[in-house]
């Protein structure tokens, strides 16, 4: 389920980088700067690359997440800062889908 996750969010980041014609996020890495000071996303292309995580989520794994809530929203540190904290949130989310 982990690398799952992880192959679905850098496909999305390298789809999302090729179309919107962002550098930054053609060959994404952990570490990718997405959200917050010096990352490649502003406010509106954050909005559109959760939507698409969201649908992708969805149809590939048979999950159904809201990626922009007032969990992520309140947390100290946002989930959309790197590639690497998107993944571990994507995680999370999807675990506590499928905890019974």
């Amino acid at each position: 389920m982990a690398d799952r996750v992880q192959e679905l969010v850098f496909e999305a980041l390298k789809d999302f980088g090729t179309n919107e014609q962002l550098p930054g996020l053609e060959h994404p890495e952990a570490d990718t700067l997405l959200f917050g000071a010096n990352g490649v996303l502003d406010s509106l292309a954050l909005v559109s690359l959760i939507a698409d995580l969201e649908t992708m989520v969805e149809e590939r794994m048979g999950i159904r997440v809201t990626l922009a809530d007032e969990r992520a929203m309140s947390r100290n540190r946002s989930p959309f800062r790197t590639a690497d904290t998107l993944v571990d949130y994507i995680r999370e989310m999807t675990a506590a889908q499928q905890t019974p």
